[in-house]
């Protein structure tokens, strides 16, 4: 056995700016660096399957509010290591007491033969003048049948610095049509007769099929996403349906 500890950071810097926009006098820019941590459990031999925490993010370098989505990326990355802890945000104590709780666990099955991991990617999927948007990617494992995944959506409106809820995109009186177009395009995209009733096919993982508060706001439409067990069994995994503006009308368009 040797002590194996890694911890390194790459930057990678990119700026970007509104392309939606030909007066880029006008754009607010906004410039992030991709900051990666890796770190393995000590005293773990090479060859063995090791527990070990990958983390990727954006860190925004310029533009309004920067300082507040940062500790808002922070949070969200950090909690995911222990979500137990929700009042810790410090890579560095969650990430020794995830290979704490391993090590306390190896000790009482000693013939455990592999390791834990939790894999955080975080990515920008849209950035410009109006709307910053990320997509979580989390995968773990400790212990089990299957390792856990699961993707989550954040919208930031740049001239706030909020993040963007379901809510502030229509009216309260619209939710039932958005729930409609949602059920339709799940039907559409899963080969499900129109007729259907989702609720009644759903049953038992959903009161009511409606239009949930994990959504990405693109150039031409929403993303809705379902992470597996939220409306069905894990075998079916999740659903990522696509609902277009045209479809909701009474959506606001940013």
């Amino acid at each position: 056995m040797r002590a194996f500890y890694s911890l390194f950071f790459m930057l990678v810097f990119f700026w970007s700016c509104s392309h939606s926009s030909p007066n880029h006098a006008d754009c607010t820019c906004t410039s992030f660096e991709i900051k990666e941590v890796v770190r393995t459990i000590p005293d773990c031999d090479e060859y063995q399957d090791c527990t070990s925490v990958k983390l990727k993010f954006p860190k925004i370098s310029s533009g309004l509010h920067a300082d507040r989505i940062n500790e808002d990326i922070l949070k969200s990355v950090a909690q995911g290591i222990r979500p137990e802890n929700e009042d810790k945000t410090s890579v560095d104590e969650l990430v020794s007491e995830f290979f704490n709780s391993y090590k306390e666990f190896a000790e009482k099955f000693p013939d455990t033969s592999y390791g834990w991991y939790h894999e955080v990617e975080c990515e920008v999927s849209r950035l410009d003048s109006k709307v910053l948007a990320l997509t979580y990617s989390v995968s773990s494992f400790t212990g089990g049948a299957h390792p856990n995944s699961n993707t989550l959506y954040y919208n930031y409106d740049l001239t706030t610095g909020e993040v963007i809820e379901l809510k502030d995109m229509l009216k309260t009186a619209d939710k039932a049509k958005l729930d409609e177009a949602v059920g339709t395009a799940f039907k559409k995209m899963k080969g499900i007769d129109t007729e259907v009733d989702l609720t009644e096919l759903l049953r038992g993982y959903v009161d009511k099929f409606e239009a949930n508060d994990n959504f990405l706001l693109k150039d031409d439409g929403v993303v809705f996403y379902y992470n597996s067990y939220e409306i069905a069994p894990y075998s079916e995994g999740p659903s990522k349906v696509f609902v277009s503006y045209a479809d909701i009308p009474f959506f606001t368009k940013i």
